[in-house]
C-alpha cells in the first residue's frame, strides 16, 4: 500500500514540477531565498514495519521540523527531526494488547526546489525505534521527500507535500509515509 502511496503521490508532484518548471521561473514574484530557514510539518502518517517475517501497519500521527540555511536560491540543507507515533495491537499470551510505537528520525537532508512551487529532498541520520513493551533501539535512517508550495509571500511558505523515512535496526524495518502540510520560512 505505502509503495504505491509513494510512486503516485512522487509521480503526480514530478509531473506537475516538470511541466511548471519553466513557467514558474519566468514568474517569479517574490525574491530568491537566502540564508536561514526553518520548517516545521505536520499530518497524518502510514506506519509499516517488517519485525523476523511478519508485518504490522496502522495510521498514526507526525511532526517533522528543520533548520537549515539556503546555499543557492534552489538548494537547501537541513538539520532534520522527524517523529510518529502508532497504536497498534499485538498478541501477548493470548490476549491482544494495544501499545504505542514511536519512531523518530534526527540527520541531515538536502532540499531542492525544481522550480518556485516544487521541491524534493533526501536525507540519512539516525533512525529510533521504541514500542514501550520490548523493544527500543536506533539504527541508520533514510529520509525522502518531494512537495508543493500552497501559498507564497516575501518571508513564507506553506507547503502541501509527503514524506517517508525508512528506519533499519537488525530485522527490521519501519516506513513511516506522512502527508504534511508545513510552514517554512525563507
Amino acid at each position: 500500500m505505502y509503495q504505491k502511496l509513494l510512486i503516485v503521490g512522487f509521480t503526480a508532484i514530478l509531473f506537475l514540477a516538470v511541466n511548471e518548471q519553466a513557467q514558474a521561473q519566468q514568474n517569479s514574484k517574490h525574491p530568491k531565498p537566502e540564508g536561514f530557514t526553518f520548517q516545521l510539518n505536520v499530518g497524518p502518517g502510514h506506519h509499516f514495519g517488517t519485525y523476523s517475517g511478519s508485518s504490522s501497519s496502522q495510521i498514526g500521527q507526525r511532526i517533522s521540523l528543520g533548520v537549515g540555511t539556503y546555499v543557492k536560491p534552489n538548494l537547501a540543507f537541513y538539520l532534520r527531526a522527524m517523529a510518529a507515533r502508532e497504536t497498534l495491537s499485538r498478541t501477548i499470551i493470548d490476549s491482544d494488547r494495544k501499545y504505542t510505537q514511536t519512531s523518530a528520525f534526527l540527520g541531515a537532508s538536502v532540499q531542492y526546489w525544481l522550480s518556485d512551487r516544487f521541491f524534493i529532498e533526501g536525507g540519512a541520520g539516525a533512525g529510533f525505534i521504541d514500542d514501550h513493551l520490548a523493544f527500543a533501539q536506533t539504527g541508520f535512517s533514510t529520509l525522502f521527500g518531494a512537495g508543493v508550495t500552497l501559498f507564497e509571500n516575501r518571508d513564507t511558505r506553506i507547503n502541501l507535500g509527503i514524506e517517508n523515512t525508512v528506519t533499519f535496526i537488525e530485522n527490521r524495518r519501519v516506513h513511516n509515509v506522512g502527508l504534511s502540510l508545513g510552514i517554512q520560512l525563507k
